[in-house]
């Protein structure tokens, strides 16, 4: 899986249904997303946003149509690779009442002590200055269910997940 894209995200005559149902939530989709460029998915609830981003994480694979990274299927690649690549919140992203580290190292378990990755991850995601307001920080408790518990924007919880 390369780690710098040069070609980007395709998306081919892509249509979508959720099983055991009739309706058709995505229809047709082409879509091309070059490397660097940032995009925003905007319509109406229910027109499918998220589910085209489901379809990308192989959460779902399409009805029909194609989705190319990198100009390969992602369906040839190995599922737990292409995911390890992507990062994705969703609209009902959950909040871990933890520490910062913990809550950032839950984006790669498998790294969760490593301090320079998690600190890394922070600073892309731009939550490394939140966590420098914070009384401890990146051993700060987040949220108020604890008395120690610091609680955060949703913006800051948002970038945090990320």
């Amino acid at each position: 899986m390369p780690t710098t894209f040069q070609k980007g995200i395709v998306f081919e005559q892509v249509n979508f249904k959720y099983p055991n149902t009739q309706r058709q939530v995505l229809h047709n989709i082409n879509l091309r997303v070059a490397p660097g460029e940032t995009i925003a998915l905007v319509g109406e609830n229910g027109c499918g946003k998220t589910t085209l981003i489901k379809l990308l994480c192989r959460l779902y694979d399409p009805t029909s149509g194609d989705i190319y990274l990198e100009s390969k299927n992602i369906k040839h690649y190995v599922i737990s690779e292409l995911r390890r690549q992507i990062s994705v919140i969703f609209q009902d992203y959950a909040r871990y009442y933890l520490t910062a580290r913990e809550n950032i190292s839950f984006g790669n378990i498998e790294y969760h002590h490593d301090v320079k990755r998690i600190e890394s991850a922070a600073r892309q995601s731009g939550a490394e200055s939140i966590i420098q307001t914070l009384p401890k920080g990146y051993e700060t408790i987040l949220g108020k269910l604890f008395d120690q518990g610091e609680e955060l924007s949703i913006g800051q919880w948002q970038k945090i997940a990320l």
